[in-house]
């Protein structure tokens, strides 16, 4: 949701070289913007004292290289004081997390934060740093990847390892399964279900097959969703990095995800998918891609952002896999091969 924003700040200041402070877990998604000059790894640490040390110890490397102004896009205090401690004077951010007095321009939070898209929220501060009328290119509201040459041919030559190991022709073409979230639970539509989705849609389309994306915590839900068809179904949580996830992404003709950072991958791929919402708002959270389509409830106690739910979990187990499927068939009626 942050890419647009970046691109926004290299077209007013063309000249600047942009570089970008990030956790390690998401680096490899940011050195793809073409915009970003370098990406600089920060660990997060376990605990206070490692987070603490941690930051120093970046900041001291950040202060030498001449950094101009700095952009604290988190809302976290830390983001904040990182770059103060790299010695930044012109800091812009979010007045959040009781970090105002580190910022040169603290930015009050948007009233309507919540009914417009975060892709709108980023880029109201790179506006309120740059004190800019000028509006953003249209190219510039698009996301954008520029996935290394060598990472797409190795997701070419995977799935070609796929065809050749389960006899698949070469008219066969591949839909990703992203059932997992980072936020908890409530974000998570059940495994049951996209076991459900996963039979419907392989009899209506005899040359799927079907590829589950996660981290090792979801292998056991790929599992059971993979014994639907263990011929047609490649179980891949926790045996992919990041970067060779987005390039298989990339290859996708869909991508069925829960709202997690694969779904807002799959946008910025520009692949069809359909995002599945229970706990979190479509609306400020949704993909930012015109090839995307939400399936939600519209209910009384949604969006409650909870990370377990401690009601009835209408949200999600009233979403069925004909639901879905119906969303996937309309898709995937103009791609398949």
């Amino acid at each position: 949701m942050t890419f647009p924003a970046l691109s926004y700040l290299k077209q007013l200041y063309p000249q600047a070289q942009l570089d970008l402070m990030a956790r390690p877990w998401v680096s490899p998604v940011y050195r793809c913007h073409p915009d970003v000059h370098q990406v600089l790894e920060c660990p997060a640490g376990s605990s206070l004292i490692e987070r603490l040390f941690h930051l120093l110890r970046f900041a001291s490397k950040a202060k030498g290289k001449g950094y101009e102004m700095g952009v604290a896009l988190p809302n976290s205090f830390e983001s904040a004081l990182v770059l103060r401690l790299a010695g930044i004077g012109d800091i812009c951010g979010y007045a959040t997390d009781f970090r105002s007095i580190l910022l040169k321009k603290a930015v009050p939070v948007p009233r309507d934060k919540e009914e417009r898209h975060h892709v709108f929220y980023y880029l109201g501060l790179v506006r309120a740093l740059a004190r800019s009328d000028i509006e953003p290119d249209p190219s510039v509201l698009k996301l954008k990847l520029r996935l290394p040459r060598k990472e797409q041919e190795k997701a070419r030559t995977f799935l070609n390892m796929i065809r050749l190991r389960n006899n698949l022709g070469a008219d066969s073409f591949f839909a990703g399964f992203n059932p997992g979230a980072a936020f908890g639970p409530a974000k998570c539509w059940p495994s049951s279900r996209f076991s459900e989705l996963a039979s419907l849609l392989l009899k209506e389309f005899p040359n799927l097959h079907i590829l589950v994306f996660g981290t090792e915590k979801e292998q056991e839900i790929a599992e059971e969703i993979k014994k639907e068809a263990p011929g047609r179904i490649s179980n891949l949580c926790g045996a992919t990095t990041l970067l060779e996830a987005v390039a298989l992404i990339n290859q996708l003709h869909l991508l069925v995800t829960n709202d997690s950072g694969l779904m807002h991958v799959g946008a910025a791929c520009a692949i069809p998918l359909v995002a599945i919402f229970g706990s979190t708002n479509p609306t400020a959270t949704g993909p930012w891609s015109d090839k995307a389509r939400v399936i939600s409830l519209d209910l009384e106690c949604a969006p409650c952002m909870s990370r377990k739910c401690t009601r009835d979990f209408k949200c999600m187990l009233g979403i069925s896999a004909e639901n879905v499927f119906s969303a996937c068939k309309e898709m995937l009626l103009g791609h398949s091969r």
